[in-house]
């Protein structure tokens, strides 16, 4: 499929994520290694809502929930709409978010649709000190597999520098794979829908700009 060849534009930054959609029915989170998605099992920027709490749903966001399990090598036989997390919080965030984006953009088998504004939130646990994130998602249509998504997004993680620590760590450039089409993937390193999504705020706030 093409590639969108032209750059996004930069979203705004805002100040404070979305306001939550109501609450309802989340996800388990079960553990996983620093490889089970493009994110590690750590936030990668802060949310002030407790452990395990809803703060939206398919229903809420006017998404589908998912219809049935799929490989992680399924090829869709059309394009599918996939939804992704992006965050930083290390060096020029921005610039970091910006670029990944326009490396997706100009990815064959993949179109950006719609970007989140940049949300800067306060970090979750890991080391003390560390600087606040920028969050943002995005909305791509793509004719790749979820684990071809998956590997783009773990590439474009590693040309921004992404290094890989302790849990928690500071990080140039954080990508979760959140939704792909109607889809679930359970597998042992990629769970999607992103088990703990519903649970972020970080995540739901500009995922709602998205839908």
């Amino acid at each position: 499929m093409p590639s969108d060849p032209q750059r996004p534009p930069a979203p705004p930054v805002a100040s404070a994520p979305a306001p939550a959609a109501p609450a309802a029915r989340g996800h388990a989170a079960p553990a996983t290694s620093a490889s089970a998605s493009p994110c590690d099992s750590d936030p990668s920027a802060g949310a002030n809502s407790a452990p395990g709490s809803a703060l939206a749903s398919f229903a809420s966001l006017g998404l589908p929930e998912p219809a049935r399990t799929v490989a992680a090598t399924f090829l869709p036989p059309a394009p599918v709409h996939a939804y992704i997390a992006l965050g930083s919080n290390l060096g020029d965030r921005a610039s970091h978010l910006r670029t990944a984006l326009a490396a997706l953009a100009t990815t064959p088998g993949l179109r950006l649709l719609r970007v989140s504004s940049f949300h800067e939130t306060a970090p979750v646990g890991g080391p003390p000190g560390q600087g606040p994130y920028l969050n943002a998602a995005a909305l791509l249509e793509t004719t790749l597999s979820p684990r071809q998504l998956l590997e783009r997004l773990l590439a474009t993680e590693l040309l921004a520098g992404r290094t890989r620590s302790i849990p928690n760590a500071p990080r140039t450039l954080d990508l979760d794979l959140l939704l792909y089409a109607d889809l679930a993937i359970a597998e042992p390193d990629l769970q999607v829908p992103h088990p703990r999504m519903w649970s972020r705020s970080f995540v739901v706030g500009p995922l709602s700009e998205c839908c």
